[in-house]
């Protein structure tokens, strides 16, 4: 499994978690007829469709960072971001 960031400890401690970016352009022609927030939920599921049954036997957890060109960030992506944000103002003491 081939991802884009590979880490330990972010989901779970002494587990490992890829994470895979995607950016798209939700204003092509081919998402013409979906709203943004459909295009990265689409995403995110063909993601985790895809590599899922790669992860499960190596126990690692895969996370789809998905975004558009416009700056609109998906659900996990989001989830993933407000983790790293919190973890980092403990880290450094802040509110």
């Amino acid at each position: 499994l081939i991802g884009d960031i590979s880490a330990c400890g972010i989901w779970q401690s002494q587990a490992t978690a890829v994470l895979d970016v995607t950016v798209i352009d939700s204003d092509a022609p081919s998402y013409c007829h979906m709203s943004p927030k459909t295009v990265l939920k689409s995403a995110e599921t063909a993601k985790k469709n895809k590599y899922s049954c790669t992860c499960e036997p190596i126990h690692t957890s895969l996370t789809p960072l998905c975004f558009t060109i416009d700056g609109l960030v998906g659900v996990e992506a989001n989830t993933f971001l407000k983790m790293l944000a919190e973890r980092l103002s403990l880290k450094w003491d802040q509110p």
